[in-house]
């Protein structure tokens, strides 16, 4: 089983996941919104740090049809409204060191239902909060992906807003094609390459040649864990 993901945590552990995991453990994450009533189409927010759950959910969303909205983690309060708001976004998924944030903004963002922690127990959660542990979920070994096309919306992007307002840049599932493509040949980065991309999936170069680029091309990314 070939290893897709590499994260090395501050405490200088190791954790290793196989492309195998990968399907998996997005499979899980899923099941779990679907069991929230996310539905195709829906915005879900990812707002955590560059650790596994962050990476794996990403895929998660896509299976789902919905689409997967990024944050920046050192985002601050005004910054989330700015974006959730314009975003209508339904579902964030955050870690316990940034559940704060959207606590206090919480009434600002009448379209938030759900705030899924991934690294909570029950009595740490607030209302309209579920919590979801990716390692002690239950193993999903399939799941019915959503049967979307190549105009299907599948990441919604924000700029930084230093023109102005941020503004949201809508990608499709059919965009998979020429990052595919620009990390085959640009990055000329091979199936048995060890590969590391910095950027911050927060914005559109950690996603298209942080996620979704290396590992179409069959590559084992590195990452360094930013919690």
């Amino acid at each position: 089983k070939k290893t897709a993901l590499l994260c090395e945590r501050h405490a200088g552990d190791t954790r290793t996941y196989t492309y195998d995991d990968i399907r998996v453990h997005s499979n899980g994450f899923a099941v779990h919104l679907r069991g929230l009533g996310v539905q195709p189409g829906d915005r879900v927010c990812i707002f955590m740090d560059r650790i596994p759950e962050l990476y794996i959910s990403f895929l998660g969303i896509l299976k789902l049809g919905a689409i997967a909205q990024p944050l920046f983690s050192a985002f601050g309060e005004e910054s989330l409204i700015t974006r959730l708001e314009d975003a209508q976004t339904g579902t964030v998924l955050t870690t316990r060191k940034h559940a704060g944030k959207l606590r206090r903004i919480r009434t600002q963002l009448p379209h938030l239902k759900h705030v899924v922690v991934v690294d909570a127990s029950s009595d740490q959660l607030r209302d309209g909060e579920t919590a979801y542990d990716m390692h002690g979920a239950a193993r999903v070994d399939t799941f019915d992906w959503f049967k979307g096309n190549s105009e299907t919306p599948s990441v919604l992007h924000y700029t930084s807003g230093t023109t102005g307002k941020p503004k949201g840049a809508l990608h499709v599932h059919g965009s998979i094609f020429s990052q595919h493509l620009s990390t085959k040949w640009v990055l000329d980065l091979q199936d048995d390459d060890i590969y590391w991309c910095n950027a911050d999936p927060g914005w559109v170069t950690g996603t298209s040649y942080g996620i979704i680029g290396p590992w179409s091309c069959g590559a084992t990314q590195v990452v360094l864990d930013s919690g």
